[in-house]
């Protein structure tokens, strides 16, 4: 019955997992997210928490977070995250994260780019993730031409 339940978890986690990506790629940002902080549970919850996969949902999530253009919430979306795992605060992930939000609440541009193109010199941003990072950072140019 146990292997039962974790097999049953483990294919909910990955329709959570898959069902945000599509969200996200529609553009339903807070939908995504309450779907990756689902899988995140699962896999933190089970009997084999897979750390390392939950911070790469939660690196998703908070992506999404910032696509949502509430730059509150992604921000107390990032610390509960690294209050989940403290682990979490020390990866690259995070401080991507942490230095988009500082990037887009500054409205600088070349701070975004920069920081994504010194991650990505590490570690490669897959096209989900590209795709996503396009529209965040349209909305800094949204936000410029607000008060142009």
């Amino acid at each position: 019955m146990i292997s039962r339940l974790t097999s049953r978890d483990r294919n909910a986690a990955k329709y959570y997992d898959t069902a945000a990506d599509l969200l996200a790629l529609e553009g339903d940002f807070f939908n995504a997210v309450a779907n990756y902080e689902k899988a995140a549970r699962l896999h933190l919850t089970g009997k084999y928490p897979n750390p390392y996969r939950v911070r790469e949902i939660w690196f998703k999530a908070g992506l999404c977070g910032l696509a949502t253009g509430d730059l509150v919430t992604a921000q107390r979306n990032v610390q509960t995250y690294r209050q989940g795992d403290p682990e979490f605060e020390r990866t690259r992930q995070c401080q991507l994260l942490l230095d988009l939000i500082e990037a887009i609440e500054a409205g600088d541009h070349e701070a975004f780019s920069q920081k994504l193109f010194e991650y990505d010199k590490v570690k490669k941003l897959g096209d989900w993730e590209a795709e996503i990072l396009v529209k965040i950072k349209s909305q800094i140019s949204e936000a410029d031409n607000e008060f142009a």
